[in-house]
This record gives C-alpha cells, structure tokens and sequence, in this order.
C-alpha cells in the first residue's frame, strides 16, 4: 500500500549545504535515523519528492513524501539522507546533505 504525505516546507541552507523536508512536527523524544531513500527528480534535475520505501511509518506499506506533481517525475536517484520520526512513529523531517551533488539528475 502506499501512503503518501505532502509536504509542509523546504529550506535550502547554502552555508551547510543541506536541504530540509517539511513534513510534519517532530514530537519529542524524536528519533533521527540515516537511511537510503529514491528522490524523485523532475526533468531539469529538481526535487519532486522523496521515496521512502518502507520506511514512512509504524505501518509496512511504502511512503512517498512529495514537493510537487507525480506527472513531473522525470528520474529517480538514490541518495542517503536522515529521516527524522516523532514519538509516533511519524515521518517529520527528512534531511539531504550535499544537497546540491545529490539532486542533479545527471551525475
């Protein structure tokens, strides 16, 4: 089954180089986990989404976090990033270092 969540912001800091998903509030005690996910790339090399696999949540089925429209999907990358869940279970941010390497399509 496949769950999908919205996404509730994105922030890009050049300094760190680090682009942060927004998905939902991270309850504490918030756990962070390091994991490798897909990102969904659209045509020009830009973030779309984020698959997390079975990772999303408590439950088995796949989780999808997306930015934008299913049809823009042009590619998918494999990247490591850190996926930060609340109390619940819950995806509530996911974290992508080297942010600016790891979403160009075509590297």
């Amino acid at each position: 089954m496949l769950s999908e969540r919205r996404a509730t912001g994105f922030r890009y800091d050049a300094a760190t180089d680090t682009a942060t998903v927004g998905v939902g509030s991270a309850t504490s005690p918030a756990r962070d986990a390091a994991v490798s996910v897909n990102m969904l790339l659209d045509a020009a090399g830009f973030l779309v989404g984020v698959d997390l696999g079975g990772l999303g949540g408590l439950g088995f089925g796949r989780t999808v976090v997306m930015l934008g429209r299913h049809e823009d999907v042009a590619s998918t990358k494999s990247a490591k990033v850190t996926v930060t869940h609340g109390a619940d279970g819950e995806v509530a941010r996911i974290a992508i270092g080297r942010a600016r390497a790891a979403v160009r399509a075509n590297e």
